[in-house]
């Protein structure tokens, strides 16, 4: 069986390479996926031990299976581990599979970085299963929650076989499941598609828009970008098709924002300051019913980012190396300390490279604080 000589190549498009998912990777995988079961038809954490046992029971005899149920591969760039996917629920006699593919956190949320990683992945893929293992049907099972995933896949020539109605629960919210499915032997899509996008809180984000305006056009999207801010003297009003004064946040009304998003035929809101995302996440659940997607996490993650120490708390207990975090302090634990409001992302309230004796009165003045070492070197943000 050709799956044999498959588990035993390194395969290569543009710069990506693919090989059969490695051992070594399977417990960065476990930590992805619990960081993203939102996303996944995963309701549990998976532990160290049922993930080691997953890969000696069900990935690895599959190296050696001439028609194996599954057909995972790690994803690399430049030697270093970004994500995975491949085939699963192999059904030899139809000839179907499902397409699995998830990246790295950080890259699953970047529009830009998803669309030609997975651009990339959907070239290799249908190679393999259409022309190396002989497969008639790819397909795709996804929450209707991340619509950039959709124009990769009809660029490629998968149409929308069937949406599944209020199909699963996230954050307590019913969502629809969408079936994308190709055939062997169907063409690519050519044809231009168009988008229009919102992005709230403007301001200044002038390298954000010609972002966004430069991905779109890279991948034949017809893009229209629209601005909002309170503020007329917002400088990004120059630099998108329309700009939109809206509200400020405390009198903005989603009924304001749904006529808005009609008039203009706008499917996608990007909401880009921390103090809007709790407006966003409360009511991304309406806008969805309306067709209008909006880049935002679920309430508990952005509860999770605005707490610092929550923060700290959640990395540290997926394995994340983090700087020490505590609220309190009662002896000498370092010769140098930062302290900094435990809530929000302003800077004012930091104190950054002081010594122990002035760290009391320092969170005597600011009662909602954390503590951590002071760490010298450069800070990326």
């Amino acid at each position: 069986m050709k799956y044999k000589i498959i588990s035993k190549s390194l395969w290569k498009h543009n710069n990506l390479s693919f090989v059969p998912v490695r051992k070594k990777d399977i417990q960065t995988i476990r930590v992805w996926r619990n960081l993203q079961m939102e996303i996944l038809r995963q309701e549990n954490e998976i532990t160290e031990v049922q993930q080691q046992t997953y890969y000696q029971e069900v990935v690895l005899p599959t190296f050696k299976e001439d028609y194996p149920k599954l057909i995972l591969f790690s994803i690399l760039r430049d030697t270093k581990l970004i994500g995975y996917g491949g085939l699963v629920h192999i059904n030899w006699e139809a000839k179907t599979a499902e397409i699995s593919f998830l990246l790295e956190p950080s890259l699953n949320i970047h529009i830009r970085s998803f669309t030609e990683i997975f651009d990339d992945f959907l070239v290799f893929l249908q190679s393999i299963a259409f022309e190396f293992i002989g497969l008639e049907k790819i397909y795709t099972f996804a929450y209707d929650i991340r619509t950039y995933l959709y124009p990769p896949l009809e660029k490629h020539g998968f149409h929308c076989e069937a949406r599944l109605k209020n199909h699963s629960k996230i954050d307590s919210e019913l969502v629809d499941v969408v079936i994308h499915s190709k055939f062997k032997g169907e063409e690519s899509k050519s044809k231009s598609q168009r988008i229009s996008i919102l992005i709230t809180s403007l301001s200044k984000k002038v390298p954000l828009v010609q972002s966004i305006r430069e991905m779109f056009a890279e991948h034949s999207i017809d893009v229209s970008i629209f601005g909002g801010d309170s503020s007329e003297e917002s400088l990004g009003k120059y630099f998108v098709d329309q700009f939109w004064k809206m509200p400020t946040l405390s009198s903005l009304l989603i009924e304001d924002v749904l006529q808005y998003c009609k008039i203009y035929k706008i499917s996608l809101i990007i909401p880009t300051r921390d103090a809007e995302l709790e407006f966003w996440s409360r009511h991304k659940s309406i806008l969805k019913k309306n067709n209008i997607f909006v880049m935002i996490s679920s309430r508990k993650a952005i509860q999770n980012c605005n707490d610092k120490y929550k923060f700290y708390s959640v990395l540290k207990n997926a394995g994340f190396p983090i700087v020490e975090t505590v609220v309190s302090l009662r002896t000498k634990k370092f010769d140098r300390y930062v302290v900094k409001s435990r809530f929000g992302s302003g800077s004012k309230s930091t104190y950054l490279d002081i010594h122990y004796s002035i760290v009391r009165s320092v969170i005597d003045k600011n009662l909602d604080s954390i503590i951590q070492p002071f760490v010298e070197g450069i800070e990326y943000s």
